[in-house]
């Protein structure tokens, strides 16, 4: 068995695990990061940037959100049901890890929100001319990885990590396995965990796989792992999978730019018995508007607008801004759906199980196959608000009531991921990792999404938005420093 030795074996090169390589190594320790996958990065290439709070870009704009009032959000919007006093942590230090980026060459061109009434604490990262204009996770990641490699920092793609060694109570390092099969051990003063938990369970927009590898090996040795289930984070318009499923005929994507975006606004809507069952302009808020959604008859409901508010959001601009506040993740803000009605004409060619236009209200409702005579009285009930300014039934401001009276009458089938509780490996304010009696287990440490538990406990908190790819760089910047306090103390 071939054998290797550092100061500090990190398991997985993705955000986290390259913020704790080069933080570590920073400081003098000597580094390995054994990486699954063929290249590094993982999930934080396509991210869009990361949160920071007391940021020198929202200084210049005089942006007033504190540390304080950011962790009293979050720890409020969590129910005080998650460690407070890493989350404290995690927020201190988010503002010096923008600056620690920028030292490597990152740029960031303005700060984001996900949403009317939420914090703009998203720090957008600029994309120079010539490179590609997607999100910009992947320069922080070049940034990271070249940064590592001049600091002898060791990556060993393709080398996945099969084992936590364990002496006595102490661990010790991890058995690997390369290209070929064979085993290596690497043994080590500390280990850092970063392998991104089960990203599909509860976060995972981007598309790239994972299995939790470091919650099983963590598991394996007696540390407190929770098993995660599916978590609220966003409803979805169009056709938009089932969590875990195959992607269905003519995708939500399809609906990001025009058509996506009127459906997106606080137009009426009604669930499967043809009924309102909220204040439209709730679901704006994602996280709410999923739970409202999820808890109707099969967790869907219908967005639904005629011609008149259509041909208003083309002519006068949208109520919301399409996108996470002031931009789309990859491409531009829609300010006005002027493609709505050739991306219907597409999608309906197409064939959608999502879509619907009719040329009359019994025939959009049988098309929807709700409750038909439900659905007429509502229209009625709701046409009626839209005349007198009054919703009796929910409060909806009046600028946002606007009839469903001229034909032709569009919905689009919206989706809410039902909450639950995001999975990870229990860690105390060190982030070091703790077993089921909330002991340590010395020398073992882990960031990033595998330790999403401790952060998040039903929804993730986009009222600071940024805060999962800020958590991985942030924990894995945290977990390193940590590793080398305990080394120096041994």
């Amino acid at each position: 068995m071939k054998k290797m030795q550092a100061d500090i074996v990190i398991v997985a090169a993705g955000t986290a695990g390259l913020a704790a390589a080069v933080t570590a190594a920073e400081k003098g320790a000597s580094v390995i990061a054994l990486e699954k996958g063929g290249h590094y990065g993982g999930n934080g290439n396509l991210a869009a940037g990361p949160f920071a709070v007391e940021s020198r870009f929202q200084k210049v704009k005089q942006y007033p959100l504190t540390r304080e009032q950011a962790f009293k959000i979050h720890m409020d919007f969590t129910h005080w049901t998650v460690n407070a006093r890493l989350v404290k942590t995690y927020i201190d230090k988010s503002a010096s890890t923008l600056d620690w980026l920028e030292e490597m060459g990152i740029e960031f061109y303005d700060t984001a929100a996900h949403g009317a009434g939420m914090n703009y604490t998203w720090h957008l990262i600029k994309i120079p001319p010539g490179k590609p204009k997607t999100n910009g996770g992947y320069l922080v990641m070049d940034a990271l990885a070249k940064k590592a490699a001049e600091l002898g920092v060791r990556i060993l793609t393709k080398t996945p990590v099969k084992k936590i060694i364990k002496v006595g109570n102490r661990v010790t390092g991890v058995i690997a396995e390369d290209m070929n099969g064979a085993e290596i051990e690497v043994r080590g003063k500390a280990v850092i965990l970063a392998t991104g938990g089960y990203g599909a369970y509860w976060r995972a927009p981007m598309g790239i796989p994972l299995h939790g590898d470091g919650l099983h090996m963590a598991q394996e040795i007696g540390a407190d792992v929770t098993e995660g289930t599916i978590v609220s984070m966003l409803t979805m318009g169009g056709n938009a999978p089932p969590a875990g499923g195959p992607p269905p005929k003519h995708q939500a994507t399809r609906l990001i730019q025009s058509a996506g975006c009127v459906f997106q606004q606080p137009v009426l809507l009604v669930n499967l018995l043809g009924e309102r069952f909220t204040d439209e302009n709730a679901i704006i808020n994602t996280p709410a508007g999923s739970n409202a959604i999820a808890a109707q008859k099969n967790g869907a409901v219908f967005a639904i607008v005629d011609e008149n508010t259509k041909n208003y959001f083309v002519e006068n601009g949208l109520d919301y801004v399409s996108g996470y506040g002031i931009l789309k993740m990859g491409g531009d803000p829609v300010y006005k759906p002027a493609d709505f009605d050739a991306e219907i004409k597409e999608i309906i060619e197409n064939g959608s199980e999502n879509i619907f236009v009719a040329d009359n209200l019994k025939e959009l409702a049988s098309k929807m196959g709700v409750n038909k005579a439900a659905f007429l009285k509502t229209i009625e009930e709701y046409n009626e608000a839209c005349q007198t300014g009054r919703d009796n039934a929910f409060g909806k401001a009046a600028r946002y009531l606007r009839p469903v009276e001229q034909p032709r009458f569009y919905a689009s089938k919206r989706v809410g991921m039902p909450g639950g509780k995001p999975e990870g490996i229990r860690i105390n304010y060190r982030t070091e990792v703790l077993t089921k009696e909330h002991e340590t287990i010395p020398g073992l440490y882990a960031a990033g999404m595998d330790t999403a538990c401790n952060i998040y406990y039903d929804l993730y908190v986009n009222y600071l938005p940024g805060n999962a790819y800020g958590w991985a760089l942030n924990s894995g910047r945290m977990a390193a420093e940590n590793a080398l306090e305990y080394i120096k103390s041994k």
